[in-house]
């Protein structure tokens, strides 16, 4: 198997496990995995960074009690005689199942659009004393935020990219630097990437390069974490 279709194979395995469709002996094993292997990790870390913006579509809004009582009855959790022999039937309770499990990920995007976010920790991209990105994170929550304040203009089919550095000398991609707006998005590993001797760097890249082991543009942007 060459070096594309590996790649290949890893994105589809890793679309599966963030959208929650990888389930049962697979999942667990993949879970190892990532454990282990930083480029699987950082795979991971990509797709989730591609998917959080979708926490900026979605509105706060107060489910009526008739939606819950709905999701109960459907569940099982309130008798419905009439239903009883429909919601016993195996099909449907793996239906639900799957898309419970595809939803977690939807439902820990909007926790985090509407949890409060408290930061311990702060870098900012800087050149020629302009800010162009600040970028916060708190260990605690696993999360971090990424602000866009002034990027710089690149060419086409640039992009500015952020990596972290652990102090095991292990690199680890945290995705594209958005051009406008704000991202937020779930961290892996936040205890090592969020350590006081992580080392933070943006680099410029190709955008249609993904899942290096380490930045390969020129750096425009080094430095730790600043505690707040």
């Amino acid at each position: 198997m060459s070096e594309q279709e590996r790649l290949r194979e890893l994105d589809e395995l890793v679309g599966e496990y963030v959208l929650g469709t990888l389930v049962g002996d697979e999942r667990l094993l993949f879970e190892q995995k990532i454990r282990v292997d930083s480029i699987a990790a950082d795979a991971v870390q990509a797709w989730e960074n591609r998917l959080a913006p979708l926490q900026n579509s979605v509105e706060e809004r107060t489910p009526s009690s008739a939606v819950w009582r709905g999701i109960e009855q459907r569940l099982g959790f309130v008798e419905d005689k009439v239903e009883q022999s429909f919601w016993s039937s195996l099909r449907l309770w793996q239906g639900v199942s799957a898309f419970a499990t595809a939803m977690g990920f939807v439902l820990a995007v909007v926790l985090l659009n509407t949890t409060t976010f408290n930061p311990q920790m702060l870098y900012v991209v800087q050149d020629q004393q302009n800010t162009n990105w600040i970028v916060r994170a708190s260990q605690q929550q696993s999360v971090v935020a990424i602000e866009a304040v002034n990027p710089p203009q690149l060419s086409e089919g640039k992009v500015c990219q952020l990596w972290i550095t652990t102090p095991d000398g292990t690199v680890h991609s945290m995705g594209v630097l958005p051009h406008n707006g704000s991202i937020n998005f779930p961290l892996i590993k936040a205890q090592q990437l969020l350590s006081s001797d992580a080392e933070l760097s943006v680099t410029i890249e190709n955008s249609a390069t993904q899942y290096k082991n380490s930045p390969s543009g020129k750096i425009v942007s080094q430095g730790r974490w600043i505690q707040i």
